[in-house]
């Protein structure tokens, strides 16, 4: 069994997640795979899933009903780049689908590894309400935090297939999967996963 952990921050990308996540919706997922996880939506942005205020919500794929099922989680200062909020969703998400393996997917902005750390280096996951990023220190710390050994990690944003990330990352998951360059979405992420 497999549990697919998704930890996404739209930095304006809202209608290229809601496009992967209805995207999923698309194809029957076997009951041995769960996909749950967060959405931090762009603040501003008026649609279906976010009154514009950039709140986070949680969502969790319903197999009987072959859709995502959510429910509001935290207010827009909720921290992307937070070690100990990224192991609580985690640890929640092992507590509501136990599973043989995780794959843990974490989809935003992206900036190339640069040797020195600041704000703009590093750094993975735009969240545009602090207009911050999460290092890959704070995902390792929270994957420290969480107890938690994946079978992947995909970072699906631009430019993180670099030895350092992979290296960073060695002990803590067996695959990594990213993108070398300026990645495009073409929403259909999740759905090819499955």
């Amino acid at each position: 069994s497999y549990t697919i952990i998704c930890y996404i921050t739209c930095g304006g990308l809202d209608y290229d997640v809601t496009s992967m996540l209805n995207n999923l919706c698309q194809v029957t997922v076997p009951r041995h795979i769960n996909i749950l996880g967060i959405v931090k939506w762009t603040r501003g942005l008026d649609f279906d899933y976010s009154d514009g205020s950039g709140g986070v919500t949680r969502f969790k794929y319903n197999h009987g009903q072959r859709k995502l099922t959510y429910s509001d989680y935290a207010a827009s200062t909720f921290r992307i780049d937070d070690a100990q909020n990224m192991a609580n969703v985690i640890t929640w998400a092992k507590e509501q689908a136990p599973a043989d393996e995780y794959i843990l997917l974490l989809f935003g902005h992206g900036i190339a590894y640069d040797l020195k750390y600041d704000a703009l280096t590093r750094g993975t996951l735009l969240d545009d309400y602090y207009k911050s990023y999460t290092g890959i220190d704070t995902i390792t710390q929270a994957m420290e935090l969480a107890d938690t050994h994946f079978l992947m990690t995909i970072l699906n944003s631009c430019m993180m297939n670099t030895m350092e990330y992979i290296t960073e990352l060695v002990p803590y998951t067996d695959y990594y999967l990213s993108s070398s360059h300026v990645s495009f979405t073409n929403c259909d992420e999740l759905k090819l996963l499955v």
